[in-house]
């Protein structure tokens, strides 16, 4: 037999503790009611690079050209959406620590949406859409975990290859967002 384990959110670099299930009711009902934001959301926002290349390497399993326009794409991606939300009036920010997204700002109401951006080709498009959704979904818990109300956002840098991403996003919660229309589908997600 396997002995009883929890998750402890306040150490993320050994969280997982041997309890029993008192401990673990006890615990779960303790973080819950003492849920209240301890910090500053980030930092302010940070510019991606986007002119990065990668020191090429022989032999390599995937053309490094390839990953260059991937990492180009990503960071004018991440950046355009930092514009739009400046233009909005709001401050984006990168992360300090856990978790660790790409981008994110409070709203008036003190609600914070939190953004992974990815950059998509037809060779890897589905799995940055699966990577990119668990990726928002885990950062949206941890800051509602931290006391934090999260709002979640996956911006593409080009539209899904597959419509039922849409559906499946809005399903979940997280607003599914593409290059180049990033300000008017970011305000049709929150709703402004």
């Amino acid at each position: 037999r396997l002995p009883d384990l929890w998750f402890d959110p306040s150490d993320l670099r050994n969280p997982w503790r041997l309890a029993s299930a008192e401990q673990i009711t006890v615990s779960v009902a303790e973080s819950a009611e003492s849920a209240t934001p301890s910090g500053p959301l980030g930092q302010r926002y940070r510019a991606a690079n986007e002119n990065t290349r990668r020191k090429r390497a022989e032999p390599f399993e995937v053309d490094p050209d390839q990953l260059d326009q991937a990492t180009q794409l990503h960071a004018a991606t991440q950046n355009a959406l930092s514009a739009v939300v400046e233009i909005r009036g709001r401050e984006p920010v990168s992360p300090t620590g856990e978790p660790n997204y790409d981008l994110a700002w409070e709203e008036p109401d003190g609600s914070v949406v939190v953004v992974e951006v990815k950059s998509l080709r037809s060779t890897n498009a589905e799995r940055q859409l699966r990577l990119g959704l668990g990726q928002v979904l885990r950062y949206r818990s941890l800051l509602e975990a931290d006391g934090r109300k999260a709002k979640s956002v996956l911006a593409l840098s080009a539209p899904p290859h597959d419509p039922r991403w849409v559906a499946l996003c809005d399903q979940l919660g997280v607003s599914l967002i593409w290059m180049p229309n990033l300000d008017t589908m970011l305000d049709q997600a929150l709703g402004t």
